[in-house]
This record gives C-alpha cells, sequence and structure tokens, in this order.
C-alpha cells in the first residue's frame, strides 16, 4: 500500500486514484518520464509507448512505500485538486473541508488534498482520514463566515456549500446569495453562449476553407494522372521504337557480319593461292632437274671443292682438320650419350672423353677457332669484377644484345642471375644497415650529419642512370620526358615527406623556370638554350651551390655519377651522394 507523509493510503482513495490513472490525457502521461527516468526503459516516450507508461505508472501506484513525485504530480494535474482545491486556502479548507467532502466525495476531495503540493494542506486530510480533523464551528453559518472571511473566488461554491447547513440559516440570507449565484452563473452561461458561437462559426470557416482546399487539391491531382497517363503513353510509344531500332540492329549487324565472312573468305582463299606460288615454283624446278651430272649444282660445287684442295694444299689441311674435328666431336657426344644411359658405364669412357676433349681443344687451336666457353668466362669475369652501376648497366645491355643474336642460349639464365647477385651485393654495400631507420635518417647516418639537409639532383643524370627503375617512363625515341621527371619528384618527395629536408631537382631547359612540386621539393630548369648546349644543369647546379651562404647551417648533399660535377661540388663543401646509394633508398 503506498503512502504519503508516511501516512498508508486507504483504497477507496488509491481506486480513486487508478481512475484518475486512466483519465488522465496522453500528453501528461508522455511528460512524466522527465521525473522518473525509470519509467522509460528500454521505450522512447511516443504516443506508441503511452500506454505501456500508464501500466508502468499504475504498478508504481500499487507499490508500497512512499507515493512517486511524478505519480502525485498526473494525480493532481488530472483530479480534483488542480481543478478546485488549490484555489482555497489552508483556512478555508480547514472549516469547509467536511462539507466540501459531502457534497463532492469523499474520495475526490481528500484524495486531492493528499497529493497537495503544501504540507499543511496534506496534513489536514491525513488527520481527516483518522479521525482526528478538529473543524471548527458548529453550524452558525454567520459565525464560520465571520471567521474565515472568504475571498470572491469561493462564492461560485459557496451556494452548493450552503445548502448542505441545517434549515435554521434565516431564508433571507439563503435567498440572497442564491440571487448572487444564479445572476453570476447566468452572467457565465451567456459568455460561453458567446464563445461557443463564436468557436461554431470559426469552425464553419475552417470547414470552408478545408472543403476548398480539398477541392484545388482533387484538380491538381486530376491534372497530375492526365499528365502521368500522357507520359506513360509517350514511353510505351518510345519502348515500342526503341525496340524496333534494336531489331533493326540486330539486322544491319548480320548483315555487316555476313559482308566480312564473305570478304574474309575470299582473302584466304587468293592468300592460299599465293602461298602455293613459291611450293609450285619449286616443283617445277625439281622436275626440270636432268640427270646429267654436269648440271647438277651440287656435283659441281663439290667437284670445285676437290680442285680447290689439290691446288691449295692449306685449304685441303684445314678442310682435313674440320672433317676430323665433327668426327671427334661426334664421337664425344655419342661417349657421353653411352655414359648417361648405360646401366654399367665402364670407367674408361670418362678418361677417353677427356681426351676426346683435349684433341678437340688442340684442333680448334689449330684452326684458329676461339673456344665456345672462353667468351662466357670472360663475361663472367665482368660481371664479377664490376664495381658500379655504370658498368652493371653496360653488362645488362650486353646481355640483351647477346639474347637478341640467341648466343646466350643455356646459358642465359646463369648469367643473368649472376648479373643480378652482383647488382645486388651492390646495391646492399650502400642499403641500410637496420631496416628501422628511415630514408633521412640513413642520409643522415651515410654522410655524417645531424640536422637537415637540402637535396641538390642532377635529374637526368638520375633517371639515365637508374635506367632500370625510369626506363619504363621513357619517350618513344628512348629519351626521358615529363612522365619520366614526375616519377623521379614522386620519389624524392616520397623519401622527404615527413621531414624539414628540402631536395632541388635540376633539369636541363631551354628558358630558365622553377617551380614547387611540393612543399618540400622544388624543380628547376637551367635554361642556357638548346640540347645543342652541353652541361646546363651542370652548370645551374655550380650556380646554385655557389649562391648559398658558406655559413649555412643544412648541409647540400649532391646525387650524381658525374665526376666532373662531383669534383667541383666538392669545393662548395657539397657531400656526394652516387646513384647507387640513392637506389637503395628507393622502395
Amino acid at each position: 500500500m503506498p503512502t504519503i507523509d508516511d501516512f498508508p493510503i486507504p483504497d477507496f482513495i488509491c481506486r480513486h486514484f487508478h481512475e484518475l490513472l486512466e483519465a488522465a490525457p496522453g500528453a501528461d502521461i508522455r511528460s512524466v518520464p522527465r521525473m522518473n527516468s525509470g519509467l522509460l526503459r528500454g521505450i522512447r516516450p511516443t504516443k506508441a509507448n503511452t500506454r505501456l507508461i500508464r501500466q508502468r505508472l499504475r504498478a508504481t501506484l500499487n507499490d508500497s512505500g512512499p507515493l512517486d513525485a511524478s505519480l502525485c504530480y498526473i494525480l493532481a494535474k488530472s483530479g480534483f485538486n488542480l481543478a478546485f482545491i488549490t484555489v482555497l486556502s489552508e483556512l478555508a479548507l480547514k472549516f469547509y473541508a467536511r462539507d466540501l467532502a459531502a457534497f463532492y466525495g469523499l474520495a475526490r476531495t481528500l484524495g486531492a488534498m493528499l497529493v497537495d503540493e503544501r504540507q499543511a494542506v496534506r496534513q489536514l486530510g491525513i488527520e481527516f482520514l483518522r479521525g482526528r480533523a478538529e473543524i471548527s464551528g458548529d453550524n452558525d453559518l454567520s459565525a464560520e463566515l465571520a471567521f474565515a472571511d472568504l475571498s470572491s473566488e469561493l462564492e461560485p461554491f459557496l451556494g452548493h456549500i450552503k445548502l448542505l447547513l441545517p434549515e435554521k440559516v434565516g431564508d433571507s440570507i439563503l435567498c440572497r446569495d442564491n440571487r448572487k449565484i444564479n445572476d453570476k452563473n447566468n452572467r457565465k452561461i451567456n459568455e460561453l453562449r458567446l464563445e461557443l458561437n463564436k468557436t461554431i462559426r470559426a469552425k464553419q470557416r475552417l470547414d470552408k476553407a478545408l472543403k476548398d482546399k480539398i477541392t484545388a487539391k482533387n484538380t491538381q491531382l486530376t491534372a497530375l494522372k492526365e499528365q502521368v497517363g500522357r507520359e506513360k503513353k509517350s514511353r510505351q510509344e518510345l519502348a515500342a521504337e526503341v525496340k524496333s531500332l534494336r531489331h533493326k540492329l540486330a539486322e544491319l549487324e548480320e548483315r555487316v557480319e555476313q559482308k566480312i565472312d564473305r570478304e574474309v573468305e575470299r582473302r584466304l582463299s587468293s592468300r592460299v593461292r599465293s602461298w602455293l606460288v613459291e611450293p609450285q615454283k619449286i616443283a617445277a624446278a625439281a622436275q626440270s632437274l636432268s640427270g646429267n651430272n654436269e648440271q647438277d649444282i651440287k656435283l659441281r660445287a663439290a667437284g670445285l671443292l676437290r680442285q680447290q684442295e689439290r691446288l691449295d694444299l692449306h685449304y685441303g689441311n684445314r678442310r682435313l682438320l674440320r672433317q676430323n674435328l665433327l668426327e671427334l666431336e661426334d664421337l664425344r657426344s655419342q661417349i657421353g650419350q653411352a655414359a648417361k644411359e648405360a646401366l654399367n658405364p665402364l670407367p674408361e669412357l670418362n678418361a677417353v672423353a677427356r681426351e676426346l676433349a683435349g684433341e678437340i681443344d688442340r684442333i680448334k687451336n689449330l684452326l684458329g677457332e676461339p673456344l665456345p666457353k672462353e667468351w662466357r668466362l670472360n663475361l663472367e669475369a665482368k660481371i664479377n669484377q664490376a664495381q658500379n652501376l655504370t658498368e652493371f648497366n653496360k653488362i645488362h645491355k650486353l646481355l640483351a644484345q647477346l639474347a637478341a643474336m640467341d648466343l646466350l642460349n643455356n646459358e642465359a639464365p646463369r648469367l643473368h642471375k649472376l648479373y643480378h647477385d652482383g647488382l645486388a651485393r651492390l646495391y646492399e654495400k650502400y642499403s641500410p644497415r637496420s631496416a628501422a631507420d628511415g630514408p633521412v635518417q640513413l642520409i643522415c647516418a651515410w654522410h655524417g650529419i645531424t640536422g637537415p639537409f637540402v637535396l641538390v639532383v642532377d635529374g637526368y643524370n638520375v633517371i639515365l642512370g637508374l635506367a632500370e627503375i625510369f626506363s619504363g617512363d621513357y619517350e618513344d625515341g628512348g629519351r626521358p620526358g615529363a612522365a619520366a621527371r614526375r616519377h623521379l619528384l614522386q620519389i624524392i618527395d616520397k623519401l622527404l615527406h615527413n621531414s624539414k629536408c628540402l631536395a632541388e631537382v635540376f633539369f636541363d631547359g631551354e628558358e630558365a623556370d622553377r617551380e614547387n612540386f611540393s612543399h618540400c621539393v622544388r624543380v628547376i630548369f637551367s635554361g642556357g638554350g638548346n640540347r645543342d648546349v652541353a652541361n646546363r644543369a651542370d652548370t645551374a647546379i655550380i650556380d646554385y651551390l655557389s649562391s648559398l651562404p658558406v655559413n649555412m647551417d643544412a648541409t647540400r648533399i649532391i646525387i650524381t655519377d658525374d665526376r666532373d660535377l662531383q669534383t667541383k661540388a666538392h669545393r662548395h663543401q657539397g657531400k656526394i651522394m652516387p646513384l647507387a646509394q640513392f637506389a637503395s633508398l628507393i622502395d
């Protein structure tokens, strides 16, 4: 059973509270959770959840303990309290609570007093329920009126209260009061009637305006339906036209394909006939050969060779040695095949194979023909002895030329592997020792500097020297252009983008110009005329280095493999970074 000020609320008042809660407007129910957030567990204060909030309030009303403040609020707003009790003073309620309860009902009157905001009014209702309330006055109306001195706000209800008093009260007072009440009630009824007439006229105006708006909307809807019908009809016509065009296109494509097939067949048949011209000529030449040995070109050539041998003994000896060489190579091939395929090869086969190899080499030396493996051995030595990127680039070009002439044969994979292993060793020489270091830290470590630095880049020297990286961006003529320059600038920007270091990238150019590629990379074109003028970028780099102050904090690092430019840069306190070292920084 709930309590108010530690007083248990009787059952008949609780039932009255349940009725008030059921009759409370939905808007008031949805506003209650702002005072008690527990009523919104898992829900939101929407119209759809009004019933659920009302159920939770009923459950709160059935709980024992003090009546919840949010529930008191809704009961006071929905019940008799807000409509009547709150306008009466505590003194008026003390004198007339019994009469009000008798006239309006005990549950309605005392329930409104129990949920009143005033502590004295709630205590008065509790005392009345306990039967210990001391309500002043016996039945003398004049004494009560003199003591209470009620304000004019109580006058509309005073007549109802007086009707409940004993009959000994004078008729004159009752009549006078009744007349006052009736006059006031009549005035209020007239005011309400006038207000009701105004409301009815306003409603009639609103109904007329609503009907006019509905008529306009219906007219607009009819027009829209007609427009939709016209558009639908035009869409159907367009769909039919598209279908017809697609059918015509399919027929046209089919005719074109048939025409192409016929033309291809015609051309193929003519080409096949042209292919047969040469075989027919060969067949005619074979048929024209006579049985006369003097007319056979092969016999005549053999006769001439024999005659040459008789006239020139040196040629005959060389021919004899070549024939012997062919026989020895054939024997070596047969012995090698036997040693490979025999289940129990003779041990003497290897010895004979070595003797044959020595004899073959001796005859080749006599004939002046180089050993077949000699140039490969020299090329391997060159690859192993290469020390810089320029030498490796020359070897790469040589390998490409030999492969194009089919001279490498089965040696191509091994020689290319030697080349890439040597190039890897060169890059490893300049590669970072710790993978955790970034490019900027590696440059500082290599050149023994601690602060920011300026990279001065000989652009075309880098692009041409690292052809394996930039050759994919070369123009059709095999020369570096805008794409190769952009690739180099992107690489440098990626290396320096998180540092305070800068890069000045120089390129040959007919007209001097400079532009910022990014916040840390600037492009400089040297100027100095057309391509006939050599070393234009080198001159611009030296001019740039000479223009810098001697006591400049940032170290100048020049990226180039040009020996002359390296020498001149040293004179201007520049540190040199070879292209191989720069290549090791590129991802």
